[in-house]
């Protein structure tokens, strides 16, 4: 019977913890309080299938750590819409939020189990991009603030939604997970900033 070592990420933040490889995901969910059941679930970045909720870990073939995670889809969450040739997707967050978080946080994004980014977060001309690897926002804001990508689509394509679910399922899901833990980024960015307006004096 063997150790993993788990971190279980939800849009109230990280929790690590130790268990031996007979846990099921079911039981770590509830030693946590987390809502599973209205979530998006991942472990190791892999959407949970029907059935995996009572298996082990070690029926999951996982090694000696794992990363979990059950991220609610907040009306407040990234959403895509499409029209035509395009699709926009729209962070739950402003550009000026993102800029923020990536001026004290420039390694923001997932990790997988070995600590090694698998989804990071950056801010560049044009019209952005969106990919299993990572999100590139424009930095031109939508009328609102926000931050966009818009992703060009074969208009002759009846279903978009079946094109887009393919294309950009999986990032979708990192990018939701990044936005659930945002909120304490900008946190301590606020932290950080009234610490240097205290060391910083006008003469």
């Amino acid at each position: 019977m063997a150790v993993v070592n788990v971190t279980l990420i939800t849009n109230n933040g990280k929790k690590t913890d130790k268990v031996t490889d007979q846990t099921t995901l079911r039981e770590i969910y509830e030693k946590h309080n987390v809502n599973y059941q209205h979530c998006t679930n991942t472990v190791d970045s892999v959407p949970l299938r029907i059935g995996d909720l009572d298996k082990t870990l070690h029926e999951l073939g996982v090694g000696e750590n794992v990363r979990m995670s059950s991220i609610v889809k907040a009306d407040n969450a990234a959403k895509v819409y499409v029209g035509g040739s395009a699709a926009v997707v729209k962070s739950a967050y402003k550009l000026e939020q993102w800029e923020k978080a990536l001026k004290y946080d420039e390694d923001l994004g997932v990790y997988d189990e070995d600590d090694e980014k698998v989804f990071g977060v950056f801010i560049s001309e044009g019209p952005g991009s969106l990919s299993k690897d990572g999100v590139e926002f424009s930095n031109v804001p939508d009328e609102e603030g926000y931050a966009t990508v818009t992703l060009l689509l074969d208009p002759t394509i009846e279903d978009k939604k079946a094109v887009l679910k393919d294309r950009c399922g999986l990032a979708l899901i990192y990018l939701n997970e990044v936005e659930a833990g945002l909120e304490e980024v900008l946190k301590d960015a606020q932290k950080y900033d009234r610490e240097i307006d205290e060391m910083v004096k006008t003469i």
